[in-house]
């Protein structure tokens, strides 16, 4: 996957979630530049993207 398909994804998971379809994530994309972004929100980004692109994120490093 490229860095282009993983923004193109990004935007369609921040779009729907903000219902905004002016919204276009780039590199230096943050949650100042959305209205009603919140900590609960990231949550919401971050779930979505799991799903999406099909991958995990972990919040510390196991031990295997």
């Amino acid at each position: 996957m490229t860095e282009r398909e993983v923004y193109a994804g990004l935007t369609e998971i921040v779009r729907e979630l903000f219902g905004d379809d002016t919204i276009v994530t780039e590199r230096d994309y943050n949650g100042n530049d959305v209205d009603g972004w919140d900590s609960f929100n990231h949550l919401n980004i971050i779930a979505a993207a799991e799903m999406k692109f099909g991958v995990k994120f972990r919040t510390k490093k196991s031990r295997n």
